[in-house]
Formats: structure tokens, sequence, C-alpha cells
């Protein structure tokens, strides 16, 4: 008898657990209580009134590392953290390796600042009511520094987009193209 009252009521924990996060979902008749784009008003920050100090951009790189008598390829997370009042980085492995120092070339340098400063920061609202999101971190692609505050650009709260931040339009994929491009030379752009 104590095995099955045991039974049970495991079974009715596993129950009240496994449904404790749903919500009613709205029906095609119930649109009109979700909230339209317009009502989820993106707040915007105008990086042109920001003093940026640093930006980081994460990369993922394939590298070979031996461990003992084994040889591993393995993808490894890499921050560019850069000065954007010098144009020195420093690049940070995931492996804890030696941090070396590079510089960006004058132009380079000045292709970030221009594409920083002509943009702004769209950050979506939170959880809009009504409706379900998974709790998943979006990780950021970007971090930007200011005095004041931090933007970690690509990240997210959850499934939905709460609190996403990114650049607002085409900048985001303008920001995007020149950390794929600054990946592919970064290597060369030794300090003098």
């Amino acid at each position: 008898m104590t095995k099955k009252l045991l039974g049970l009521t495991c079974a009715g924990f596993i129950m009240i657990f496994s449904f404790q996060n749903c919500q009613k979902v709205p029906l095609a008749n119930d649109v009109a209580a979700l909230p339209s784009v317009a009502q989820l008003n993106n707040s915007k920050i105008d990086l042109k009134d920001e003093k940026l100090n640093q930006v980081d951009f994460v990369i993922t790189e394939k590298e070979t590392v031996t461990r003992g008598s084994h040889t591993f390829d393995l993808m490894v997370n890499k921050t560019l953290q850069i000065s954007l009042s010098s144009g020195v980085f420093q690049v940070v492995s995931d492996l804890g390796e030696g941090l070396v120092p590079y510089c960006l070339t004058e132009s380079l340098r000045h292709e970030l600042l221009s594409i920083l400063k002509s943009s702004q920061i769209c950050i979506a609202p939170d959880e809009p009511a009504g409706q379900v999101c998974a709790q998943v971190i979006k990780l950021p692609y970007a971090q930007i520094l200011t005095d004041i505050d931090q933007y970690d650009l690509g990240s997210a709260t959850d499934s939905c987009g709460s609190g996403a931040q990114d650049l607002c339009g085409s900048q985001a994929d303008m920001l995007k193209g020149y950390v794929a491009a600054l990946k592919t030379q970064y290597k060369s752009l030794s300090c003098p």
C-alpha cells in the first residue's frame, strides 16, 4: 500500500511541475488582445551621443591543441577587445592563452567608428503579455562599453527576443560584415 501511495504522490508532483509554466494561448478571435507592433515601441539609444570606450567582438576559430600525446582540433571562442581611442586590441581566448597586442590600421579604426557613431541601438521590450517564451539566453556577438553603460549586441533573454539589443536596421549587418573581415586579417595587424 505504501508503494502505491508513494507512486501516486510522485506522479502527482510530476504532473504539477510539468504544467507550472503553461499559459493559455490566445485563440484566433483573441488576436485583438495581443499588442501590435506599434504598441511594442522599441527604445533606441543614439551612439553619436555616447562616449564610446571599447568594443569587444566574439569570434570562433578552429585551433589545434595538443594535450599529452594527443592532438585535437577545437572550435574556440575568442574575444577581440578593441580600445576605440587608440585602436589597440587584445585577443582573449577561452583556452587562456597569453594576450598578444594588435593594432587596427587608421582606416580600419575610422571605419569602425563611422559604423558605430552613425548607429542607434534598438532595445526590444520585455516579454509581451499573453505570449509564452522559452527561457533561452542568446549570447552577444559584440559588446559596446561606454562611460556609463554596456550594450550586448545580438543578445536576448528568451526565445521571444525579450530585451534584445542590436544596432537598428542595416547597421547591424554592416557591423557583422566588419567583424567577419577583421576575423580574417587580425593576425596580420601587428603594432608598430
